[in-house]
């Protein structure tokens, strides 16, 4: 993607991306999220939809590895990683039949 000097991108098949296209049509909040967004554009992304149980990070209780936490409880991660070629089982996801590294998340069968 190329940053046109207008603020406009262009993707890789040519169509481009209008730098208001998720702000509101009203033309008074649009300026204000326009504000909000210039001011906190550089900040990391932090996802208050996250679908991390709470009470891991409350407790700093200790964790195997990040994808338990971070990717397997995200239905729209773990599906976005199938869809690009990511064995279920690499995820430690359940199966359907129980069989043999069909291992939960959490390190037990599914139902458990």
């Amino acid at each position: 993607m190329t940053e046109r000097t207008d603020g406009d991108r262009t993707g890789p098949t040519g169509w481009t991306l209008h730098p208001d296209r998720v702000f509101p049509a009203e033309a008074t909040t649009r300026e204000f999220a326009r504000t909000i967004y210039a001011e906190t554009r550089e900040l990391p992304l932090v996802s208050m939809h996250g679908h991390v149980d709470a009470g891991v990070l409350a407790t700093d209780a200790p964790f195997g590895n990040p994808a338990e936490v971070f990717v397997v409880p995200d239905h729209y991660l773990v599906r976005m990683l199938i869809a690009q070629g990511v064995a279920p089982d690499a995820l430690g996801l359940p199966r359907r039949d129980g069989a043999a590294g069909g291992r939960g998340h959490r390190g037990r069968p599914p139902g458990r």
